[in-house]
């Protein structure tokens, strides 16, 4: 997985913000990837993402598509991995973004 592991209550530096996102993906039968978008508040930038929990056991892993916007740009893709299952199996993922703000 991506980034390093905030333990829920953990004080983040003055002027950083973590954001999290639920999504629901797709039955991994058919569908071996999704792009997941994932947006600082305006202001801020993306500094790393955190990884994601759930998703069963049809989660291998994610990847940044562009390393090179952290610390650049608001907003970066996650490419997430999936298990073909041989059974209709739909998993809910939670990742997070680290911001902070521009410079």
């Amino acid at each position: 997985m991506l980034g390093q592991t905030i333990v829920r209550g953990t004080r983040l530096p003055a002027g950083t913000t973590q954001i999290e996102r639920t999504v629901r993906l797709p039955a991994v039968q058919r569908t071996t990837d999704t792009v997941v978008a994932l947006t600082c508040p305006a202001g801020f930038v993306a500094q790393n993402v955190v990884p994601s929990s759930g998703g069963g056991p049809a989660i291998r892993g994610a990847r940044l598509e562009d390393p090179a916007r952290l610390g650049r740009a608001r907003r970066v893709d996650v490419r997430m991995f999936w298990t073909r299952s041989p059974r209709r199996y739909t998993a809910t993922v939670q990742i997070g973004l680290v911001c902070s703000r521009r410079r």
